[in-house]
C-alpha cells in the first residue's frame, strides 16, 4: 500500500506555526497519553507547536492557566462533565479567537447504558459541550454513530477519527506458533468496564480445556480478582504491564471482555502484534474485529461467561490455519494506521484554523 509522507521535502503551507493546546485530565492519560506522544514525535510538529496542559481534578481548575500562550486551537480531552464545564468555558473566554476541538474519548452507546441513570441530563450535558466547539472528534463509527443517531452533535461538526498511536513496536512481532497449552493474554485497568470478572467466571467453566491465561494490569478490583481466582491454576496475574510488546509476545491469542470501549486501544495493539482476538460484542470493538480486511476473531455477548467461556472453547480447538489467518487478518487491517491518523488529524486542524 503506498502511502503519501506528511511532507518529503518539508514545506509548510504558511509561514505560521500553530500553537495548539492539549488540556488533559492528569498525568496518567492511558491511551490519550500515547496517542499525544505520537502527535508530539511526528511530522506534525513541523506545522504545529503542541503544548499540553494537565487538569487538576481535586482543584477543577487548569495548572498555569496565566502564564499560557495564546493558543490557535485548543483539543479538550477530559470527559464532559458538568463540573469541568466552567474551566472550558474560562478557557474560551481567556483565549476567544482559540478555535476548539472536542476529542471524545470516554462516551459510548454501552458507556451510556451501563453508567448514566438519567440519559435526558447527561445527553443535554454533552449536547452543550458539543455545541461550543468548531468540531467534535469521534475515536470510532459507533460513537459517531451514537452521537448523530441521538442528537448530540451537529453531522458538520462531527469528524471520525480512529484512534491510532505508533505500532511499530507490535508489528515488528514474529508470529507465534502454538506449542501445548493455549496461552491467553488480558490486560488493563482492573475496573468494571474492563470485565476481568466475566472472563475469570468464564476460566471457570472450561476446567477441561488446556489453555492459561496471563492477566496483566492492577486497580481497584484487583483483591477481589485475586480471590475469584484463586483456586484457578490456569490463571496467572502478571501485575502491571510495563512492555506491552513483550507481553503479547507470550500470547497465541487475546481476550478483551469489556462492557463498554468506545475504541479499544488493546484491541489495536494485539491486531497489530498479529493475535487472534476474542471481544465483547459493543462499540468500537466490533468494527475492530469485523473490519474491512476480514473477521481477526470472535465476537462474543458482553457481560456473559457463558458465551465468553464458548468463544474460548472455539478459539482453543481452532486450527493452526484459523489462528494464523486470524493474526494476518488484523495485523493487515493496521497497516498505514498511524500516518492515516496523523493526516486526518492534519487535515481538520488545517480546516479549523483556516
Amino acid at each position: 500500500m503506498h502511502m503519501t509522507p506528511l511532507h518529503s521535502k518539508p514545506i509548510r503551507l504558511t509561514e505560521k506555526k500553530y500553537r495548539v493546546l492539549h488540556v488533559v485530565k492528569d498525568d496518567k492519560m492511558g491511551g490519550v497519553k500515547s496517542n499525544l506522544q505520537g502527535f508530539i514525535n511526528s511530522d506534525l510538529s513541523y506545522y504545529f507547536d503542541f503544548e499540553i496542559v494537565i487538569f487538576d481534578v481535586e482543584k477543577l481548575r487548569l495548572h498555569s492557566f496565566q502564564g499560557l500562550t495564546e493558543p490557535d486551537l485548543i483539543v479538550y480531552h477530559p470527559t464532559c462533565r458538568l463540573k469541568g464545564l466552567p474551566d472550558l468555558l474560562r478557557l474560551k473566554t481567556r483565549f476567544p479567537k482559540a478555535k476548539l476541538i472536542i476529542h471524545e474519548h470516554a462516551y459510548s452507546q454501552e458507556y451510556e447504558k451501563h453508567n448514566v441513570p438519567q440519559v435526558w441530563r447527561f445527553r443535554n450535558i454533552l449536547r452543550v459541550f458539543y455545541r461550543l466547539a468548531n468540531q467534535v472528534v469521534a475515536i470510532s463509527q459507533s460513537q459517531a454513530d451514537w452521537m448523530l443517531k441521538n442528537h448530540l452533535v451537529l453531522p458538520h461538526q462531527l469528524r471520525l477519527i480512529h484512534q491510532c498511536p505508533p505500532l511499530d513496536r507490535f508489528t515488528k512481532l514474529s508470529p507465534k506458533s502454538r506449542k501445548g497449552d493455549l496461552i491467553l493474554g488480558a490486560y488493563g485497568r482492573f475496573c468494571t468496564q474492563k470485565g476481568f470478572k466475566v472472563l475469570i467466571q468464564a476460566m471457570e467453566q472450561v476446567p477441561d480445556l488446556p489453555i492459561r491465561l496471563l492477566l496483566g494490569g492492577s486497580g481497584e478490583l484487583e483483591r477481589s480478582l485475586h480471590q475469584m481466582a484463586r483456586h484457578l491454576s490456569s490463571v496467572t496475574f502478571l501485575g502491571q504491564v510495563e512492555d506491552v510488546p513483550g507481553f503479547l509476545e507470550r500470547c497465541d491469542a487475546v481476550v478483551i471482555p469489556s462492557l463498554w470501549e468506545p475504541w479499544g486501544n488493546v484491541c489495536l495493539e494485539a491486531r497489530a502484534a498479529g493475535k487472534p482476538i476474542i471481544a465483547s460484542q459493543v462499540d468500537g470493538l466490533v468494527e475492530q474485529v469485523q473490519n474491512p480486511e476480514g473477521e481477526c476473531g470472535l465476537l462474543v455477548t458482553p457481560n456473559n461467561p457463558t458465551e465468553l467461556a464458548k468463544g474460548i472453547r472455539i478459539m482453543t480447538l481452532a486450527s493452526p490455519w484459523q489462528l494464523r489467518k486470524w493474526g494476518e487478518t488484523g495485523k493487515l487491517s493496521t497497516r498505514g494506521g498511524h500516518h492515516n491518523y496523523l493526516q486526518s488529524w492534519k487535515e481538520l486542524m488545517c480546516e479549523v484554523l483556516h
